[in-house]
């Protein structure tokens, strides 16, 4: 018996690192083509939004982190308003309303410090549950830290690297869900996720709005949605509480849920990352009656936007 179990153990890692090989080359070429869709909406709604005396122009696509190197900038661009400042806008073009898509992709460490760069130590009892959930490489040092043994393990869990909720002890996941749901800390990792990403926590470097293609076609600027991002933040730090859905590997918070990126190399970190995601479709089941959702052609929605914010 011990022998067979051993062989299973080890078939599981070979096809972990095996399988859906022609998968992941899909997958990135499809990433490959929604990035270009993505620049492509981009460059059409800035020329569309710009107005006389209310330019919108692209954003620095790179800015300082808080690390002191660099990060990927939260807004697509900017409008520039004539009594002066800059309002952040973060698109979002998906196929339909329904998509669920990519707020965030960050790995448990970066996490962990941009919270804390925020006053928010990540406890370490928390932290091995992150671990855990997502994976980490190499994952069997995670599992010994908290006395989990390799055969108490599925075969999916050995496939994927990563432990489902119900696996992980309670001490870890209470911790976690506990930190997850202290209002300053989950405000904070919202403002992360949608505002500001891994850039130093600035004014300049935040999204202020998002602003969704919603209509038939994936770029569409004749059928716009869009709130600002900080009511939607305050919303459901205010009625909501993360909670494990009953596929034991995605966490909810409302209308975002947080799971194991899993998809690229799967011997690459990033295949580990923390991923955040959210379709517009649930936000507005969510919260449309209180968001102030403005819904429109490109110029009337972004009339609403310099109108909301006192232009």
């Amino acid at each position: 018996a011990e022998i067979v179990d051993a062989m299973t153990l080890l078939l599981a890692k070979e096809n972990y690192q095996k399988e859906n090989t022609m998968s992941d080359k899909s997958l990135r070429e499809a990433g490959r083509k929604g990035r270009q869709e993505g620049h492509d909406f981009e460059g059409k709604f800035v020329i569309r939004a710009s107005q006389e005396e209310t330019p919108c122009v692209g954003a620095p696509k790179r800015v300082p982190d808080i690390s002191g190197k660099s990060t990927t900038a939260k807004p697509d661009c900017v409008l520039r308003p004539k009594r002066g400042g800059e309002i952040g806008l973060s698109l979002k073009n998906p196929a339909r309303q329904s998509m669920s898509i990519q707020m965030m992709i960050v790995s448990v460490p970066r996490f962990c410090s941009a919270m804390a760069d925020r006053g928010w130590n990540v406890p370490v009892l928390a932290r091995d549950c992150l671990n855990l959930f997502v994976g980490h490489l190499p994952f069997e040092p995670s599992l010994r830290k908290v006395n989990i043994e390799e055969d108490q393990l599925d075969s999916e869990e050995l496939r994927r690297g990563r432990c489902t909720w119900s696996t992980i002890p309670s001490a870890n996941s209470d911790s976690l869900l506990e930190f997850l749901n202290t209002p300053g800390a989950n405000k904070e990792l919202l403002n992360i996720v949608l505002r500001q990403g891994m850039a130093l926590n600035v004014p300049e470097h935040a999204a202020d709005w998002m602003v969704w293609s919603d209509g038939p076609k994936k770029t569409d600027l004749e059928n716009l949605s869009v709130y600002r991002i900080e009511k939607l933040i305050d919303l459901m730090v205010e009625t909501e509480r993360w909670e494990i859905k009953h596929s034991q590997t995605v966490l909810k918070l409302g209308p975002i849920t947080l799971q194991m990126k899993g998809s690229g190399d799967k011997k690459g970190t990033s295949y580990h990352s923390m991923q955040f995601n959210a379709s517009l479709s649930d936000i507005l089941k969510y919260s449309a009656p209180t968001l102030g959702v403005i819904s429109g052609n490109c110029e009337k929605v972004v009339a609403g936007i310099l109108k909301a914010e006192g232009c």
